[in-house]
C-alpha cells in the first residue's frame, strides 16, 4: 500500500496540511541564512553596541535557531514516519508543542526592544507598557497554547477544541496588535518631531518609511495567519506562515539595527546606539573620537541624528573635526557611536 492509500482524519487534505507546513519549513529555512548573515554583520560592525543589545541579538538568533531545529524535526516526523503510520497524521508531535514558547521568546525579545525604542520616541511611560503588555500578553498566550497542545495530543481534536481555537487566536491577535501599536507610535513620534530643517526632515521620512518597512511583513503575516486559522481550520496554510513569524521577526529587529550603516552611507551624520553613553564616541566614518555631551547618558534606547555639510566635517590642513549641525533630533536611540559622513 502506497502513502497515497492511506486514509486521513475527516475534512484534512495532504497537500494542505503537510504540504503547507513542508513549504512554510523550506522558506524558514532560508530566512534563517539570511538571519544568520545578519546577526554575524551585525556583531563585526557594531561590537561597541551595549552589552546588554547584543545578549538581545544572541538570545533572538539562538531562540529562533532552536524554533527552526524543532520544526524540521516536526517536518522529518509527518513526511518520514507519518506515511508508514496513519494514526501519526492526527498526532500532535511533541516538538511542534515545544517550539511554541521558542517563537513566543523571540516575538517578546524583538518587541520589547522596539518597546524601549517607543519610550525613547514618545517619551511616554504609558505607551511604552501599552505596548509591551501587548507582547507580554502575546507571550503568555503562546505558553498556554503550548500547555494545550501537549493536553490535546491531536489535531484533530485541537482543532475542534474551543479553548485550543481561542488561545491560538489571541496569540496572534495580541501579536498583531503589538506589532501595529508599535509601529503607530514610533511613526507619531517621529512625526511629531520634525525640525523643520529641509535635510534632517527629509531623514526622519526616511526613517518613518524604515519603520514601516521594517515592521510591515510581520504585520501582515500576523493577519493573514488569523484570516486562514479562522476561515480553514482544517487546512495547515496558516501553520505554514506561522513557521516563518519568528524569521520574520529576527530579520525585523537585525535590519533596525543595521540602520545605521544606510544612514551613514547617505551622508548623515548619524548616533545609533543601544544603551549608556560611555563617555566618548567613535567616528565610524573617521575613526576620530570626541566627548558626548552628558546629559545624553541615559539608559535604554535613543539615537540622534543631524545632517552637515562636507566643507563642515573636516579641515584637512588641520585634521580637525568640524560638528555644525543643522537640527538634533531623538528618533529612539541612545548615543553610543557617531557615523559622520559628508551629506
Amino acid at each position: 500500500m502506497s502513502w497515497k492509500d492511506i486514509p486521513l482524519p475527516p475534512g484534512f487534505s495532504r497537500g494542505l496540511t503537510v504540504g503547507a507546513i513542508e513549504i512554510g519549513n523550506d522558506v524558514g529555512l532560508f530566512l534563517m541564512g539570511i538571519v544568520a548573515a545578519q546577526v554575524f554583520s551585525y556583531y563585526r560592525q557594531f561590537s561597541r553596541d551595549p552589552f546588554y543589545i547584543r545578549l538581545g541579538v544572541a538570545f533572538v538568533f539562538v531562540f529562533d535557531l532552536v524554533h527552526t531545529v524543532l520544526l524540521s524535526k516536526v517536518i522529518y516526523f509527518y513526511t518520514i514516519v507519518g506515511p508508514c503510520d496513519p494514526l501519526a497524521l492526527d498526532h500532535i508531535d511533541r516538538n511542534l508543542s515545544i517550539s511554541i514558547p521558542f517563537l513566543g521568546l523571540v516575538a517578546l525579545i524583538v518587541q520589547t526592544m522596539y518597546c524601549l525604542r517607543v519610550l525613547r520616541i514618545t517619551e511616554s511611560t504609558i505607551l511604552a507598557l501599552g505596548c509591551w503588555s501587548l507582547a507580554l500578553a502575546r507571550f503568555s498566550m503562546h505558553l498556554y497554547s503550548t500547555y494545550l497542545a501537549f493536553v490535546a495530543k491531536s489535531l484533530h481534536t485541537a482543532i475542534t477544541w474551543k479553548r485550543f481555537h481561542g488561545g491560538l487566536l489571541a496569540s496572534l491577535a495580541c501579536g498583531t496588535a503589538a506589532d501595529i501599536a508599535i509601529c503607530v507610535c514610533i511613526t507619531v513620534g517621529l512625526w511629531s518631531r520634525k525640525t523643520g530643517f529641509e535635510r534632517t526632515d527629509k531623514l526622519v521620512d526616511k526613517v518613518i518609511a524604515w519603520t514601516i518597512g521594517t515592521g510591515f511583513l510581520p504585520t501582515v503575516i500576523g493577519i493573514v495567519e488569523i484570516i486562514t486559522y479562522e476561515i480553514m481550520p482544517k487546512n495547515f496554510i496558516w501553520m505554514g506562515l506561522w513557521w516563518t513569524m519568528s524569521k520574520f521577526l529576527s530579520i525585523s529587529l537585525m535590519t533596525s539595527l543595521h540602520q545605521r550603516t544606510a544612514y551613514s552611507k547617505n551622508g548623515t551624520d548619524f548616533s545609533m546606539a543601544l544603551g549608556a553613553s560611555s563617555g566618548g564616541t567613535s567616528n565610524f566614518a573617521t575613526g576620530l573620537r570626541f566627548p558626548v555631551d552628558k546629559s545624553h547618558e541615559v539608559s535604554g534606547i535613543r539615537m540622534e541624528l543631524s545632517t552637515v555639510t562636507k566643507s563642515e566635517l573636516r579641515d584637512p590642513e588641520r585634521d580637525s573635526f568640524h560638528y555644525k549641525p543643522e537640527g538634533v533630533m531623538s528618533i529612539g536611540y541612545e548615543d553610543e557611536s557617531r557615523i559622520g559622513a559628508a551629506v
